[in-house]
Parts: structure tokens; sequence; C-alpha cells
């Protein structure tokens, strides 16, 4: 399936906007790169908090590259993980 531009702009619209009508805060939104680094910046972006990112892969590195400083400071706070496809679940997991 080939996702535009258009289709990752208009779905963080719309993510945004539920995420304001909800009225959930973020302390940070983490993207999984590379593929949650786009959608990942324009939430930042769009809900002015500030972004991290962490590398993780279950196909090209097998695993991941999270400092204990980025561990440390996610600690107790409310974290938005933002990647680009849900295939099996296990980045998530």
């Amino acid at each position: 399936m080939y996702i535009t531009n258009e289709h990752v702009q208009r779905s963080v619209m719309l993510i945004s906007h539920d995420i304001k009508r909800a009225n959930i805060q973020y302390d940070y939104i983490v993207a999984v790169v590379r593929g949650g680094a786009v959608p990942a910046t324009l939430l930042s972006h769009k809900l002015s908090v500030p972004m991290l990112t962490i590398n993780f892969s279950l196909r090209d590195f097998k695993g991941a590259d999270v400092s204990r400083t980025t561990l440390e400071l996610l600690r107790s706070k409310r974290v938005l993980v933002v990647d680009d496809i849900i295939d099996s679940g296990d980045t998530a997991r």
C-alpha cells in the first residue's frame, strides 16, 4: 500500500485534533525511527510537545538503541510513542 504525503498530513491532523479534543497532555512525543520520525515531528509541532527519538528495529538491526539518559528522562512522564507501521505488534511489545 502506498501512503502519500497528503495521507500522512491528513492523518496527523485528525490524530492531533482527537488528542486536543480529549484534552490529553503529553510530556514528550517519542519517534521510533526511521518510519515514525516524520509523523512524530508533525505531531510535535501541532501539539507543541517536545520530541525525542529512539532507534528500534526488528528488521534492520534487530534491537533497540535507547540511552539511559532518555529512559530516565521519560520515567514517570506521559509519552506518546509514534511509529509508521504496526505489522506484527512486536515493536510495541
